[in-house]
């Protein structure tokens, strides 16, 4: 919610600011060009926070984010293209426009967008229990993009295009997780989007209930298909089916009592994800209830 309100609170701000007249009453042409620059930087911003919780969704581990670009391909046909591997405290970069589906995107001053991913969110186990270390104006991220927008006075960009120091401003550029948007930055006209992991599992978990539903080849209809019920639940995460016990964890060990899940859906036990949906079971075994957090999905014939 806190991130929902400083996105509207910024398109409200720039829209006021391209209001702005001068004492004369005519329009300052220059603030108003900064600022139909700046809310061309933002739509691009959100667009790339949608991109980058649908590629979570899709993902072949579901929560996860792409690292930073790779630095090393600049230059070649697979520039834009996410480093495979990042697990610092703190992995800042160039956005991976090209792993995300994008052309060359670039800001609305030409420069390339910034991006940092929390250290828990681009290896596995990710689920929605992960805590995200990098922070916006005080509230937890598990992602942010940054639109540098000009340089600042002693800002040299030329020939530095991978040094936080010529494009971010101030705390944003001191290398720590700490960032801060135009409303807690003085001076700065860096413009930041900040991914909740909250924002991201409100999408992520829906595809983690339908995986256990599954198909006729895995899953809940699968056993069903078979039984024409529903197992019991596993009442001691042992991945076996219990015996009598309608509430507790999905089981998934593959045994005649049990669901089967192939190598397609390992990433739910790769990353802990049975251990956070629970169970229930209607008496005749007829329907399913699985919870996720707030999130809840009936299976059914």
């Amino acid at each position: 919610m806190t991130s929902l309100i400083y996105s509207i609170f910024l398109l409200i701000f720039l829209l006021l600011l391209a209001n702005v007249r001068s004492i004369n009453g005519l329009t300052n042409n220059s603030v108003a060009s900064d600022t139909a620059v700046q809310l061309e930087s933002y739509l691009q911003l959100q667009q790339i926070r949608q991109a980058l919780i649908a590629w979570s969704v899709s993902s072949a581990n579901p929560g996860m984010l792409p690292c930073p670009e790779d630095s090393s391909l600049i230059g070649t046909a697979n520039e834009g293209s996410a480093q495979s591997n990042c697990s610092n405290q703190l992995n800042l970069g160039h956005l991976p426009w090209r792993t995300l589906g994008f052309g060359k995107i670039q800001d609305s001053h030409g420069d390339a967008f910034w991006y940092a991913v929390s250290a828990g969110f681009c290896r596995s186990p990710v689920n929605s229990n992960q805590p995200a270390n990098i922070d916006l104006d005080g509230q937890s991220m598990a992602a942010i993009v940054i639109a540098p927008g000009r340089p600042l006075t002693g800002q040299v960009r030329l020939q530095h295009e991978q040094d936080p120091l010529q494009f971010l401003d101030q705390q944003n550029a001191d290398g720590d997780t700490h960032f801060n948007s135009l409303t807690k930055c003085t001076g700065c006209n860096d413009l930041i989007i900040g991914l909740s992991k909250d924002q991201l599992f409100a999408s992520v978990q829906p595809r983690v209930l339908q995986e256990i539903r599954g198909n006729n080849s895995f899953g809940l209809m699968r056993f069903w298909n078979q039984s024409a019920y529903f197992p019991f639940a596993d009442m001691n995460q042992d991945s076996i089916a219990d015996e009598g016990i309608y509430q507790g964890y999905v089981s998934y060990s593959g045994d005649a009592n049990s669901l089967v899940f192939y190598s397609a859906s390992s990433w739910l036990k790769k990353n802990n994800w049975f251990s956070l949906v629970r169970y229930q079971l209607s008496p005749n075994q007829k329907k399913v209830t699985l919870i996720l957090n707030q999130q809840s999905l009936e299976v059914s014939p």
